[in-house]
C-alpha cells in the first residue's frame, strides 16, 4: 500500500481536519517538490531534445531531398550517426543523450539509402536490420533511455514483416507466421526481466512497454483468427498469454495487470466463439459475453488489489 493511502486512511480514521492532515503529510514528505525532481528533470529534457533533434534533422533531410543531392543526403546522416558516437565516447556527461540520437540518425540513414538506391527490400527488413544493429548500443549504454525506442523499432518490424508475409489486411493469415510473430513479440519482455537486468540494464517501464506490445500482438489478432479459423490459434494465445502472466506476477504488478487484462479478453473471445458454434444468437452471445468479462474483470482486479495490498508493489 501506498504511503499517500496509508495516511490519508489515517486521517479518516482519527477525523483529521484539513490542517491536520496537511502537517502529517508534510512531516512525511509528500508535500513540496519531490526528492527525484532535481536529478530526473535535467536529463528528461536532454532526452527528449536528443529526440527532437533527431527527428528534426530527419525533417530537415526530407525537405531538402533534391537540394542536397544522394551524397550529400547520406553524408548528413552519416556524419549525425558518427558525431553522436563520438561524443558518447568522449563526453560521459552526454553519453545517454548523444546515444539516443545516434540511434534515431542511424533509422534516417537506412530510409535515407532505402529511398536514394531503391533496393526493393520490404519496410519491416529496414526496421528489422533497425533493431539488429541497434541492439549492441542498447547492450552498451544499458539505459531505459534507449531500450524504450528500440522496443518500438523491434514491434513495428514485427508488425510490417506479419503483414507482409501474411496479407494481414485482407485476414488471410496463416496461422504459422502469426504463431511465429507471437513468439518473437514475447522475447520482447523476456529479454526485459529483471533476472536479465544485470546484463541488459533495462528498467521497470521498458518491461511495462515490452508486455503492452507483445500483449496487443497476441490478443488481437487471436480474435481475428478465432472467428476464421477456429478455436486452435485463441486457444495458443491463451496458453502464451497465460504463461505470461504467471511469469510476469513475480516481478512487476502492472506488467502482470497487463498480461492479465489480455488472458481476460481472450477468454472472452473464446467463450464467445464456444457460443457461435453453438449456434446462439447475436443478442445471446453479446449479453453473455459481457456478463463473463464484468465477472472476470471484477475477480482479477480484486486479487490484483490484495497482492498490491500484501505485497506493497508500485
Amino acid at each position: 500500500m501506498s504511503l499517500r493511502q496509508t495516511l490519508l486512511e489515517l486521517a479518516a480514521r482519527h477525523q483529521l481536519d484539513h490542517r491536520s492532515t496537511t502537517e502529517l503529510e508534510l512531516m512525511a514528505g509528500l508535500r513540496g517538490q519531490p526528492g527525484w525532481l532535481p536529478s530526473r528533470l535535467p536529463q528528461a529534457v536532454a532526452v527528449a531534445g536528443a529526440g527532437l533533434c533527431g527527428l528534426g534533422l530527419m525533417f530537415w533531410i526530407a525537405s531538402n531531398w533534391d537540394v542536397l543531392g544522394r551524397f550529400g543526403r547520406i553524408g548528413v546522416m552519416q556524419a549525425a550517426v558518427a558525431v553522436g558516437l563520438l561524443a558518447a565516447s568522449l563526453i560521459p556527461r552526454v553519453r545517454v543523450v548523444a546515444t539516443l540520437f545516434s540511434f534515431l540518425a542511424s533509422g534516417a540513414l537506412f530510409a535515407c539509402i532505402g529511398q536514394t538506391y531503391q533496393t526493393g527490400a520490404d519496410p519491416w527488413q529496414l526496421f528489422a536490420l533497425w533493431t539488429v544493429l541497434g541492439l549492441p548500443l542498447c547492450l552498451v549504454l544499458r539505459s531505459e533511455v534507449l531500450w524504450t525506442p528500440w522496443l518500438a523499432v523491434a514491434s513495428t518490424a514485427i508488425a510490417l514483416w506479419l503483414k507482409a508475409e501474411g496479407g494481414w489486411s485482407h485476414y488471410e493469415v496463416s496461422f504459422g507466421l502469426v504463431a511465429a510473430a507471437w513468439v518473437l513479440s514475447l522475447l520482447l519482455p523476456a529479454v526485459m526481466l529483471p533476472p536479465l537486468r544485470r546484463y541488459t540494464g533495462s528498467g521497470i517501464w521498458s518491461l511495462r512497454l515490452a508486455v503492452l506490445l507483445a500483449m496487443g500482438y497476441i490478443a488481437l489478432p487471436a480474435s481475428v483468427l478465432a472467428f476464421d479459423q477456429g478455436m486452435g490459434p485463441i486457444m495458443l494465445a491463451a496458453l502464451l498469454v497465460g504463461a505470461a502472466t504467471a511469469t510476469l506476477a513475480l516481478y512487476d504488478l502492472a506488467s502482470t495487470s497487463i498480461a492479465c487484462l489480455a488472458l481476460l479478453y481472450v477468454a472472452v473471445i473464446a467463450f464467445a466463439k464456444i457460443l457461435d458454434a453453438m449456434g446462439c444468437d447475436r443478442f445471446t452471445i453479446f449479453i453473455a459475453s459481457g456478463l463473463l468479462a464484468i465477472a472476470l474483470v471484477s475477480f482479477a482486479a480484486s486479487r490484483l488489489l490484495a497482492k498490491h495490498r500484501a505485497g506493497g508493489q508500485a
